[in-house]
């Protein structure tokens, strides 16, 4: 008798850089899962509705990844409370053949969260419940999970302010995402009113000399432009200036 093979895969574009096939596959074989296998497949958000339509009863799920976690919410139904709240998931699994014409045939769930929270608890250990503060660099939606996993972490520890790293609205003052995570505070304040409230810190580099803004810290006050992270416009340095204000952006959450 013919074993019958499962399938997984982690979609996203670009997709070659992604060692998640690698870690999976180790899993499966460390588990004894000999007739399962998972790979990396490049698709595009236009390209996703058809790619899980011609799937056949083999696959059993999926791993999303940029610029995917957004588009799949679309397709299924969210299953846990951070997937509904941020709107974003990045695992699909199909309870039967996944039907694009039934959604409740792909569940989707948000497991970064719960994945920030334990490698940062596995990282900080006992240190983690004397937490003041931290910092996120970026502003898209793992940086969202990511913020969501920074207000789990608060509810058990001294955590209350997160600077993020990111770059700048076309205004050249506010930082993309800011309002969103403040949202996204909101909302949980709403949904559970007794827990701990963090909120977005600034976070500046002053700089007097006429630089052109890419990073920055929203401030309570957009028009105040000493939130501002600025550099010089030379392309050769920009890298190493932002990694200068990312390395004094966790020095100032330590």
């Amino acid at each position: 008798m013919v074993e019958k093979c499962y399938n997984c895969a982690v979609l996203g574009n670009p997709i070659s850089h992604s060692l998640s096939p690698v870690l999976h596959n180790a899993a499966y074989k460390a588990l004894g899962l000999r007739n399962w296998h998972y790979s990396k497949e490049k698709v595009s958000e236009e390209d996703l509705k058809d790619f899980i339509a011609n799937l056949d009863d083999s696959w059993k799920g999926l791993s999303l990844t940029m610029p995917l976690k957004k588009t799949i919410m679309s397709l299924g139904v969210a299953c846990d409370y951070w997937a509904k709240t941020l709107g974003v998931a990045n695992t699909a699994v199909f309870s039967k053949k996944p039907c694009i014409e039934n959604p409740e045939t792909i569940e989707l769930c948000n497991t970064d969260v719960n994945g920030i929270v334990m490698a940062l608890m596995r990282a900080l250990k006992s240190k983690i419940v004397n937490a003041k503060s931290a910092v996120i660099i970026g502003s898209g939606n793992t940086a969202s999970s990511a913020m969501a996993a920074l207000i789990e972490i608060a509810q058990g520890s001294k955590l209350s302010k997160v600077s993020v790293v990111a770059r700048l609205q076309s205004d050249g003052k506010t930082v993309k995402g800011v309002s969103r995570f403040n949202d996204l505070v909101d909302k949980h304040n709403s949904d559970f009113p007794n827990s701990r409230r963090i909120e977005p810190s600034n976070l500046y580099l002053k700089n007097k000399r006429d630089y052109k803004p890419v990073c920055g810290i929203e401030s309570d006050d957009s028009s105040d432009d000493s939130c501002i992270i600025k550099h010089k416009s030379d392309k050769a340095t920009d890298y190493d200036y932002i990694r200068s204000c990312m390395e004094k952006a966790l020095q100032e959450a330590l």
